[in-house]
């Protein structure tokens, strides 16, 4: 293992924080990474922030286990 992965420790605390606030998301970040132990927000880019991708993610996803091109939950 090299000096630079983040053990199980630091990862659950830091993903602990995350989930109960204690570290503050930059407006408009939504893509985290632990480096070296700490918290790193990176720009999130065109492509993740598509409507028409995510759109296209779901159909592919869906066919691929079987589910309809469009899922509409239960009442």
């Amino acid at each position: 293992m090299q000096d630079t992965f983040n053990t199980q420790t630091e990862a659950g605390n830091t993903l602990a924080d995350l989930v109960l606030g204690d570290i503050d998301v930059p407006d408009g970040r939504g893509c985290f990474a632990l480096r070296r132990g700490e918290p790193w927000w990176a720009e999130p880019s065109v492509l993740v922030r598509s409507d028409e991708q995510a759109e296209r993610l779901w159909r592919e996803s869906a066919r691929l286990v079987g589910l309809p091109d469009r899922w509409v939950p239960r009442a």
